[in-house]
């Protein structure tokens, strides 16, 4: 399809006024790719810089999300606060019912999909009534049928899961599992992290390795090493551990070269490390992402000696030349 005709399908999209068989095409072109997804949000700012949308259109749409169970794709910009400075946060959400006919059966499918951009957050309600509170540059997308409802992610989200014992909640993160029927967690997977950590709070979960499954009890933190396939489980106070929802960052027990990763994905910047001495120092302290990233750099370097420099595209961090050299 040409670029012009993309274009056309879009803005009728957005208007709410697609064709016979367009919403299928729309779902297609945003699972194409990050090329794709940006011509979607360009398209869609210009669209909303050229329409208003009132809040009785929105307040309708919030509605329906909890029984949505309709043929057309739907979208929705949502605002969320941060935690000291009210900041406007804009997500997309991308809304599919479909309906496949077999031989004497109906089988009802849903999909769903969203995305954060540095500094979103959001709260939502998948088609199943599952509650999602999604974490700042995250990916998720969830279909479901007659016999589990499934979730793919990237980033950083807790479940409050609607219980359904003939129906698993089966999350996908890095070609890894996380089965549960109905639970209280939070799974936390960046794409640049290489790892995964899942925190239950209530109920149980399980997570299923490369080399072995993991039944997991409230209270438990398991952490997984994608790339040498280690598996650590511990006991472990939690109650900050979806600190995140509330616009801050737990570093308890996380490493300086964690934290500055950690950062990367959160504000949507680049940190370069120049060095590796204080990689493995453990932190130990909780943030606030309604500050300006330069603040935070300007206090972590108050702990550690290490000097961070902007370079107008990120930031640059080099360690100080100490006389004594004994840190």
């Amino acid at each position: 399809m040409s670029q012009k005709n993309i274009e056309d399908v879009l803005k009728r999209y957005f208007c709410g006024e697609s064709l016979p068989g367009e919403e299928q095409i729309v779902a297609e072109f945003i699972n194409g790719g990050d090329n794709n997804m940006k011509v979607f949000r360009e398209l869609e700012r210009q669209w909303k810089n050229s329409h208003k949308i009132s809040n009785s259109r929105v307040d309708a749409f919030l509605l329906l999300n909890n029984t949505i169970k309709r043929r057309k794709i739907r979208r929705i910009s949502v605002r969320a606060a941060a935690a000291v400075a009210v900041v406007l946060c804009i997500s997309t959400f991308v809304f599919k019912g479909m309906k496949f006919t077999g031989t004497d059966k109906v089988l009802a499918e849903t999909a769903f999909m969203a995305e954060t951009g540095p500094l979103e957050r959001t709260m939502l309600t998948l088609p199943d009534g599952t509650n999602v509170w999604i974490n700042s540059s995250s990916k998720l997308s969830y279909y479901e049928d007659a016999g589990s409802r499934n979730v793919q992610m990237t980033g950083e989200a807790y479940f409050d899961v609607v219980k359904d014992m003939s129906r698993p909640f089966i999350v996908n993160v890095n070609n890894h599992t996380i089965t549960v029927k109905g639970t209280k967690f939070n799974v936390t997977s960046f794409e640049k992290e290489n790892c995964i950590s899942a925190a239950l709070l209530e109920g149980s979960i399980e997570f299923s390795g490369d080399m072995e499954t993991v039944q997991m009890v409230p209270g438990e933190l398991l952490e997984y090493d994608c790339k040498s396939g280690v598996l650590h489980k511990i006991k472990t106070d939690l109650s900050s551990i979806s600190s995140w929802r509330e616009g801050k960052i737990d570093c308890s027990s996380m490493h300086f070269s964690q934290f500055l990763v950690r950062l990367e994905s959160i504000y949507g910047v680049e940190l370069d490390y120049d060095g590796d001495k204080y990689s493995d120092v453990c932190l130990s302290f909780i943030i606030n992402t309604s500050e300006p990233l330069q603040n935070i750099l300007d206090a972590v370097a108050s702990l550690i000696p290490v000097k961070c420099r902007n370079t107008g595209n990120g930031y640059v961090i080099t360690e100080k030349q100490l006389f004594n050299n004994n840190i």
